[in-house]
């Protein structure tokens, strides 16, 4: 009898401490989700965003541009027009939706909808991301985007260029040196960029 009085009179704090670990919440992972804002003010507000502690990227390529006087510019082309990536915790998607500047959180359709009879915000994989950035930081081409899902191909690794260590998948056309390596980013679609045969390797899974 005494020692069920001694379990009862234990702390709070250390009968939690004795519960199993699989019974304790993990942690929250920060994700990168996606803000739709208004057109041609992406800049302005992953700016904003940034000024409040938030990390973001705005998806754009360095182009070379001709101005009518010859001199030669460079600017950013952005590739995913009205859209800011914006990584943050789970508990923080709320704040920013309800900032003026953001118009909504993108949702991703392809998913069921919840409860409350909303499809689950959209999230791109760290890895994914990873992909994106070094495609748009050293494709040598323009990379274009490509909103039409496309067929399973040969998943590749770029074993030579200023794209070494990319891993992808491959579309060809009909010309013998037109290979485009594709990244997929789930709900998005697909950047792609062109690359030479001889840059590529096939990954065996």
């Amino acid at each position: 009898m005494e020692e069920q009085e001694e379990k009862k009179a234990q702390p709070l704090s250390q009968v939690q401490a004795e519960q199993p670990e699989s019974q304790a919440k993990p942690p929250q992972q920060p994700h990168w989700y996606i803000a739709v804002v208004n057109y041609r003010h992406e800049n302005r507000c992953a700016d904003n965003l940034s000024r409040l502690g938030y990390e973001t990227y705005v998806a754009a390529q360095k182009e070379k541009h001709l101005w009518r006087n010859r001199q030669v510019k460079w600017v950013d082309r952005i590739i995913f027009p009205n859209l800011v990536f914006v990584r943050l915790m789970p508990n923080e998607v709320k704040n920013v939706q309800n900032l003026s500047f953001v118009n909504y959180m993108m949702q991703d359709k392809a998913l069921r909808l919840n409860r409350k009879g909303w499809h689950p915000l959209a999230v791109i994989p760290d890895f994914q991301m990873e992909q994106m950035r070094k495609m748009l930081a050293k494709a040598p081409s323009p990379v274009e985007l490509e909103q039409a899902v496309l067929k399973q191909g040969v998943k590749v690794r770029v074993i030579a260029g200023e794209l070494f260590g990319l891993v992808g998948e491959v579309e060809r056309n009909h010309a013998a040196s037109a290979t485009r390596i594709y990244v997929s980013l789930g709900v998005l679609g697909q950047v792609t960029t062109p690359i030479e045969r001889s840059a590529l390797e096939v990954v065996n899974e």
